[in-house]
């Protein structure tokens, strides 16, 4: 954690240049004279362009103002060790990185100023930022969460305006020249560390330009970035104490680290029972909890697991006698016992001593084997609390993609998204972080169960898994939504099923809580519940 620092720091802006036109790096420079503060420095750093024209008006502007410091290579060694030479020069407290082509609002150095007030120990910030084409017109917006540690890892979601502590910089050796491309990405990986105190501005300060060669219209228009990018992820991976490997996302310039599960890892899975079936071809009736069990094992092949059930009313005795006869553990109601689902569920996990705890909803049916497995890899994270699955319909629409917490009440996001419509920047096909995750398909360790204070049972059939979630959350352990875990629901649609009771009880309880992980100004048209 970085220590505090004048209240009204200096922000430096490192330009690296290489062959710009002068145009776009005029209205760069200006973009940050222009400032309604100034508290600004600009170190620029020419990376061996040879052209007299960009030469003779890095040398003007530097000679309008002192607070303008120019380095010029006659080599072109790339875009990470002209910014290093750029920050060579750096006196003020944090370096923004701006593009030689790109510009930010007049009020961006103001903005950056409170935020240190706010925060004066702040080692990173970042800001949202917006897209332009060559004439500046604005093409759409990017709105960012606050730090996400596991979106980090899927993608360079922090993106611009990037901002980070000079000393920080310095001690991280800079920016490294082998991942010239994605060098960002690189120190953004390498500087968002648990330890650090990591701040998301919510004001679109930066436009990222865009031409028929940038990355900002079109990301497979350098490939050898998209390239760079895997060797980032690559490395990042390398550095962890847990066995883990890095693949493609499922969109360009996305991951997907993979954890290696532990071989002696103990599963159960909690199947919650509502006495639902399913319609076969042959015309039967299948009870739910028997489809669930028929997924799980048909499936799931590449590790064990025990199956346990859970309802608050009695199944009858053809599912009773069923679930005895296929070592399927059942937790019902009887005339001498009535309790809630929830205190059902609770009263099933202590009777099982499993280290890791999958719940389900009957209506839940598995695609493949990642399905459970993906939730695993990530669950048994000791710093990881929960993780949820991407949830569809049978037409394909997403049930949820994640929970958000907004106007004081649960919402799913991307709710009814058909398959072939991409949603908000493809947050649902990416791993990051949420409040919450739903019951439908989530896992959790034991140990986690237990500090968390278990589910509670005022919360007698629904929104416990919310209100477990959001307190893993405000204790420092991560909620990860994770789409390599894809399930289908099956189970009629009964819309908001909740109590008046138990969403009152969650709005009282978390009447301050603002959600880090959702804005409401993009998605939430794209978020019902």
């Amino acid at each position: 954690m970085g220590t505090m620092i004048d209240i009204d720091p200096v922000i430096t802006f490192i330009v690296p240049t290489y062959k710009t036109p002068l145009p776009f790096l005029r209205d760069a420079l200006d973009s940050v004279i222009g400032q309604t503060s100034a508290n600004w420095e600009i170190c620029i750093g020419d990376d061996g362009s040879r052209e007299p024209a960009l030469t003779a008006l890095l040398h003007d502007y530097a000679g309008r103002d002192s607070r303008i410091k120019v380095s010029i290579s006659e080599t072109n060694a790339g875009i990470s060790s002209a910014s290093n030479r750029a920050a060579a020069l750096a006196t003020g407290a944090y370096l923004a990185l701006l593009d030689h082509d790109d510009v930010i609002a007049p009020n961006t150095v103001a903005v950056l100023t409170e935020a240190l007030r706010n925060s004066p120990n702040a080692d990173v910030l970042y800001s949202d930022e917006v897209k332009i084409d060559e004439f500046g017109t604005v093409l759409g917006d990017y709105i960012k969460p606050d730090y996400s540690a596991d979106f980090l890892r899927s993608t360079m979601y922090v993106g611009h305006l990037f901002v980070l502590r000079r000393e920080l910089f310095g001690s991280l050796g800079g920016l490294r020249s082998a991942f010239d491309g994605s060098q960002d990405f690189d120190l953004a990986l390498r500087a968002c560390t648990p330890d650090r105190v990591i701040v998301h501005v919510p004001q679109k300060l930066y436009s990222w330009r865009g031409s028929p060669n940038s990355t900002a219209l079109d990301m497979s228009a350098k490939p050898w970035a998209l390239q760079s990018a895997k060797r980032v992820i690559d490395d990042f991976a390398a550095q962890l104490e847990w066995p883990t490997h890095a693949e493609e996302g499922m969109l360009p310039a996305t991951f997907r680290l993979r954890y290696a599960i532990k071989p002696k890892l103990t599963i159960r899975v909690f199947v919650i029972c509502e006495g639902g079936t399913k319609s076969m071809e042959d015309g039967q009736e299948v009870p739910l909890i028997v489809n669930a069990f028929t997924y799980l094992r048909t499936k799931t092949s590449s590790i064990s697991f025990q199956i346990s059930g859970v309802a608050e009313q009695n199944l009858g005795d053809a599912v009773t006698d069923w679930c005895a006869a296929n070592n399927v553990a059942l937790y019902q109601s009887t005339r001498s016992d009535r309790r809630s689902m929830v205190e059902w569920l609770n009263a099933a996990i202590d009777h099982d001593d499993s280290s890791m705890l999958v719940v389900m909803r009957e209506g839940i049916e598995l695609f493949d084997d990642q399905s459970l497995t993906a939730l695993l890899e990530l669950a048994q994270l000791p710093d990881i609390g929960v993780v949820g699955a991407r949830v569809s319909y049978e037409d394909g629409s997403v049930r949820h993609a994640g929970l958000v917490y907004h106007d004081r009440e649960i919402k799913r996001s991307f709710h009814r998204i058909p398959v072939d419509v991409m949603e908000y920047q493809g947050f649902a096909h990416m791993i990051r972080n949420y409040s919450a995750v739903s019951m439908d398909f989530m896992a959790f360790r034991r140990d986690a169960w237990e500090s968390l204070g278990r589910f509670d049972e005022a919360f007698q059939s629904t929104l416990f898994d919310a209100d477990f979630c959001m307190r893993a959350t405000l204790k420092g352990l991560r909620v990860v939504f994770t789409p390599f875990s894809h399930v289908q629901f099956i189970g009629g649609e009964k819309g908001d099923d909740s109590s008046a009771t138990e969403r009152k009880l969650l709005a009282d309880r978390y009447d301050d809580f603002r959600d880090p992980f959702f804005s409401p100004q993009t998605i939430l048209e794209q978020t019902n519940q």
